[in-house]
């Protein structure tokens, strides 16, 4: 296993092109080993990742700071956004702060594989689970749980685009408030 303390002292050689190769075929090494345990989720549509979904959002990121941990062993990054509309599940804030493994810090940077990345000014749309407040993991299926406003480039509507589809957003919209209302409807609510 590569340790991020075996990384420090393979990266501080004072033979850079040495230290180079040797991070190299560590890295090599260290994915070849792991790869075969890899797993890659299957899409999901916008349906999917409603029902799975604890809160359903568009919001424009205002914010985006990478630090190590408390312990100096995870590179973790805040992304603070501001939120523009719920489509499922109001917090009520128009602030909200998600925290996610992976980042970084200095000339380290640690990836996570799956874990989306965020940009200040980007204007997305989010599918947070259940769990989003208590871990690191807080977007369904990781980076199947962010997509990116864009207009489409031909008829200048907006889109959502994601790593497993670009969708347009009055159809995601619709299929999110569609959900809502079913769920609403079936636990008697109106």
């Amino acid at each position: 296993m590569l340790t991020l303390d075996a990384v420090r002292k393979i990266t501080s050689s004072t033979q850079p092109r040495a230290a180079l190769f040797s991070l190299a075929v560590a890295l090599f090494l260290a994915s070849a080993h792991t790869t075969g345990y890899a797993h890659q989720p299957s899409p999901l549509d916008i349906g999917t990742l409603t029902r799975r979904a604890a809160v359903v959002l568009e919001a424009r990121v205002a914010d985006v700071q990478s630090s190590w941990n408390a312990s100096g062993t995870q590179i973790l990054t805040r992304v603070r956004m501001d939120v523009l509309e719920y489509h499922k599940g109001d917090l009520g804030q128009r602030s909200l702060e998600i925290t996610q493994l992976g980042g970084t810090v200095g000339d380290i940077t640690f990836v996570v594989l799956g874990q989306p990345s965020f940009a200040v000014d980007e204007q997305t749309f989010l599918f947070l689970a259940p769990n989003y407040g208590l871990g690191q993991f807080p977007l369904v299926e990781g980076e199947q749980g962010k997509f990116t406003v864009t207009a489409d480039p031909v008829t200048q509507t907006e889109v959502l685009r994601g790593v497993a589809a670009t969708v347009s957003k009055t159809s995601a919209v619709s299929t999110v408030r569609g959900i809502v209302a079913a769920a609403s409807t079936a636990a008697g609510r109106p």
